[in-house]
């Protein structure tokens, strides 16, 4: 049986160099998930390697299938890795992973770091542990309904990369948290 490994949404120059890397090293060759057809379109055409022989298979696949893929792919080839090349495909490979056997830790465990205020509760309720105030918002009225300490954060409670960061301090204004929260998309967010 042919061994692959998975990737997801492939189209950035350092996924571009893993994927030769893997292929010079150890001749394995991907087989290319994308779950954004839009991000799709517009960036692997500047990527010839991915309609290249280089990749096994491309598929476009929905986020909420990817395991059941996973176990159809596995019927075909022998899965060696799945390996995610930006942080927002960290929790979708731990599924792949945990879907094909091949990962060596919890999915419960990632999961738990894909959502700050899931973790800070469990931390809470299980270590000895000095840990900020929290609580999760979802517009600029959520914030303002309770008090606000005198410096804060409100960040994306799934956030990634440390992006959507909003710094605050004192009593905020109503219009820059509705500006903040227009442009950091809909979603619910720490407050911290």
């Amino acid at each position: 049986m042919p061994q692959f490994y998975l990737i997801e949404n492939p189209y950035h120059d350092y996924a571009i160099a893993l994927i030769e890397h893997l292929q010079r090293k150890w001749q394995l060759q991907p087989i290319c998930i994308y779950t954004r057809p839009a991000e799709r379109r517009q960036f692997a055409p500047h990527h010839p390697l991915l309609q290249s022989p280089l990749c096994r298979q491309s598929h476009q696949v929905e986020a909420s299938t990817l395991s059941h893929f996973a176990t159809l792919v596995a019927d075909h080839f022998d899965c060696v890795g799945v390996l995610p090349v930006v942080e927002e495909s960290v929790i979708n490979a731990a599924r792949l992973a945990a879907a094909l056997g091949v990962f060596g830790q919890r999915l419960e465990v990632i999961e738990r770091f894909r959502n700050k205020y899931a973790l800070k509760d469990y931390l809470r309720g299980r270590c000895d542990l000095r840990l900020n105030q929290s609580r999760l918002v979802r517009c600029a009225e959520d914030v303002l309904a309770q008090p606000i300490p005198q410096r804060f954060v409100l960040k994306p409670n799934s956030g990634t990369a440390s992006r959507h960061i909003y710094f605050g301090e004192g009593r905020p204004q109503r219009g820059a948290l509705e500006a903040y929260f227009r442009a950091a998309g809909a979603g619910t967010y720490v407050l911290e």
